[in-house]
């Protein structure tokens, strides 16, 4: 029985892993006890969820099988996509997450200046798009919730994808929101920002509107992170760091994609306009950035597209056929008929 996603994204996982390893070393950080502590039992735990899901298949009951076959190239797949599904998304949240904040760590000088000349060769007018959003407290709180529920929604919609039997959709999903989340980091280390709520917002006390101030979470931490003082990081305080471009954006294309021709599309679609409109106010991004993002997931997902490893996954012509076609190439996959592509 092959890996899922597949072993080269735990390859990729234990790479940046060790690259967190080295730079915690280098530049004397660390991570706090308790903190790693509780990372290392939640993958350690699932890490035997696994092999004992794997264990369960091959139980015997009398000298036969516990599990028909029929019944085991049914629900093995799914089961299988599931949990280790689920394993590697909780091992690459931690991972890249630090990562992320390591890579804030240097001294390169802030984009903000070059990013706001960007963004003003657009002719966009983000202050007033603000203040639109600070008038109506019904925004305030659809973009809030649609901004800081990417995380936990992302998990609940791979699931939703192996509850729908979109295996390989599901796999897409996971490989494909992995690399740009690593390519938006290792671009966004070489353009550091206060971001656009600390610098271009004229009207401050529009943030008397919202909750809390909107956009702003970053600065401290990367004042912080960029003092050259050791640092102690914490697994459960670790937010997103990358200005340009914006992983949010990159996510939300990534979601999008990843459910096309299912019947979750146009709600998925909403979400994600919802979502990415949020951006400028809660992630404090500039425009730019979303367009930066938008360029990174459709590249992504649009290579492995085409790739061997998912060609026509999204084909139109045959839609059934493709489906069951693919379906099958999944259990085959997953139940070791055939080697791994």
């Amino acid at each position: 029985m092959n890996i899922f996603p597949h072993v080269y994204c735990f390859v990729g996982l234990v790479t940046v892993g060790i690259v967190n390893f080295l730079w915690l070393w280098w530049g004397g950080h660390s991570v706090e006890q308790g903190s790693l502590n509780s990372a290392i039992k939640t993958v350690g735990f699932l890490a035997i969820y696994i092999f004992a899901f794997r264990y369960v298949f091959l139980l015997q009951f009398g000298g036969k099988p516990l599990f028909s076959d029929e019944f085991k190239a049914k629900w093995q797949p799914l089961l299988q996509a599931l949990f280790e599904g689920m394993f590697y998304i909780i091992l690459g949240w931690f991972v890249l997450r630090l990562f992320n904040h390591l890579t804030m760590t240097t001294q390169i000088p802030f984009a903000d200046e070059m990013l706001v000349r960007m963004d003003q060769a657009l002719f966009i007018d983000w202050n007033a798009y603000f203040e639109f959003v600070a008038s109506s407290p019904f925004i305030i709180w659809l973009m809030d919730h649609s901004y800081t529920g990417l995380t936990p929604l992302s998990l609940f919609a791979f699931i939703g994808l192996i509850l729908m039997n979109k295996i390989e959709n599901a796999r897409f999903f996971a490989i494909t929101f992995t690399v740009t989340a690593i390519v938006c980091t290792v671009f966004g280390m070489f353009f550091p920002a206060m971001a656009a709520v600390e610098t271009l917002l004229v009207n401050k006390e529009l943030l008397a509107n919202f909750p809390y101030p909107p956009g702003l979470y970053h600065v401290e931490i990367i004042e912080r992170l960029r003092s050259g003082e050791p640092q102690v990081f914490m697994f459960n305080a670790l937010p997103g760091l990358t200005t340009f471009p914006s992983f949010h954006t990159a996510a939300g294309i990534v979601l999008l994609y990843a459910y096309r021709r299912t019947f979750m599309f146009y709600p998925v679609l909403a979400y994600t306009v919802v979502m990415i409109s949020s951006t400028p106010i809660y992630g404090g991004h500039y425009v730019v950035d979303l367009i930066a993002g938008t360029i990174v997931a459709l590249v992504v997902c649009r290579g492995f597209e085409i790739s061997s490893l998912f060609k026509g996954i999204f084909a139109k012509a045959n839609v059934a056929d493709a489906k069951t076609m693919v379906d099958a190439h999944a259990k085959d996959a997953y139940l070791g008929n055939q080697p791994a592509e």
